[in-house]
């Protein structure tokens, strides 16, 4: 992979993040975790956990084109990753699968993953709210995206 090509990863990338602190309505700074809370670098304020998770699962999200590209959770070393096991190991909750939430947020048969399932439920999550987005992408680079061997993580 040539320099370029790294650099546009490494933006997409980093526009799943941007793009969804966008659809949550969240200012375009920095989200970071810290002791599984999430907080956003810009007004300082305590995010919540689910929006932590999204944002920090969108870049990888971007980069296995939506879901549409397997990965391996437990062999692709990422931050993103770590920060997002750190929200579900500090709240319990968000360990309900997603997939089966109503809108009113309740779950008839709740059923608590473990953190690994719940990683992936969440992932899946954010491809699916992001997919309806993926237009917005230049599609003279998608083919950059999809070697599995081009995951970036920052």
């Amino acid at each position: 992979m040539n320099d370029d090509q790294l650099r546009w990863i490494t933006a997409m990338h980093e526009a799943g993040h941007a793009a969804m602190r966008w659809l949550l309505k969240l200012p375009p700074t920095d989200i970071y975790v810290l002791a599984g809370d999430g907080y956003c670098d810009g007004t300082q304020a305590r995010i919540s956990g689910d929006q932590s998770l999204l944002i920090a699962l969108a870049g990888e999200a971007v980069e296995t084109d939506y879901g549409n590209r397997s990965v391996d959770f437990s062999k692709t070393p990422c931050e993103d990753f770590d920060d997002a096991r750190e929200v579900l190991n500090k709240h319990f909750w968000l360990r309900l699968d997603p997939r089966k939430l109503q809108a009113n947020g309740e779950a008839p048969n709740p059923e608590l993953l473990d953190v690994e399932e719940a990683l992936s439920a969440w992932f899946d999550h954010c491809c699916e709210q992001l997919q309806p987005y993926s237009s917005l992408r230049s599609e003279e680079h998608t083919s950059e995206l999809q070697s599995p061997c081009n995951l970036v993580c920052r």
